[in-house]
């Protein structure tokens, strides 16, 4: 009976230090750092307090993927713990791809396809809806709509082409602005093909010397199986 009552005393005095320990050592305080020594947005903070209370021994510091908070438009680089009961993480702007403009308002676009309001940025693209039937939610555009921007942007840029404005006007119509002056339309088939296409012509004698004989720039149409070229 002795034996099992110092047994009894010994798990009950293990269970009481255990505890006692998670107590002491859960998340109590949370700071978010960006290397752009920004402050933490309000909306990223409220999903950080998501943490507090969890226990910091138990905390995987080495995989950022396991944690579960709403980080739009963030990346999540690093985390570290500091004992006894703080979670430092550190953040990372996602990488701005286009804005896309809906009623005068403009929103940047992480890789994810998440929108967050911003003011107007001539360094990127520009993606002019004339409704809100391509968004998925209010901060989010279709997954199949921003794939087709994403490649849009990444094979623009592999050829070296200024692409200042995309007007989506459907699925078989979107308008670049390409060098500021020359408008090309084009559909959402086929775009790397069509952008090797048009690097070609933007870069072409025959564009250059058309260009300046007429005051006003011609227009490419790339939906067919020849380019048109139209002259004003």
């Amino acid at each position: 009976m002795k034996k099992y009552s110092l047994a009894l005393s010994s798990i009950f005095i293990a269970s009481g230090l255990l505890a006692l320990t998670q107590n002491f050592f859960s998340v109590r305080q949370i700071e978010c750092v960006f290397n752009t020594n920004s402050a933490c947005p309000p909306e990223l903070r409220a999903s950080l307090e998501t943490l507090r209370g969890t226990a910091l021994f138990f905390t995987d510091t080495q995989n950022t993927s396991t944690f579960s908070i709403d980080a739009t438009g963030h990346t999540l680089e690093k985390i570290e713990k500091v004992l006894p009961s703080t979670l430092v993480l550190y953040f990372l702007p996602s990488e701005v791809l286009y804005q896309v403009r809906i009623d005068e308002s403009y929103y940047s676009t992480n890789t994810e396809g998440f929108l967050q309001v911003s003011s107007e940025n001539g360094a990127i693209p520009t993606v002019v809806f004339f409704n809100r039937d391509l968004l998925l939610s209010p901060t989010q555009l279709k997954p199949e709509v921003h794939q087709v921007l994403k490649l849009l942007v990444a094979e623009a840029q592999k050829n070296s082409i200024s692409v200042s404005t995309i007007e989506w006007r459907s699925e078989q119509e979107l308008v670049l602005l390409c060098d500021q002056t020359i408008a090309v339309s084009i559909d959402t088939t086929d775009i790397p093909k069509k952008m090797a296409q048009l690097e070609q012509i933007l870069h072409s004698a025959e564009l250059e010397e058309i260009t300046q004989q007429n005051a006003t720039s011609p227009t490419l149409d790339l939906r067919f199986n020849l380019p048109v070229l139209r002259t004003p």
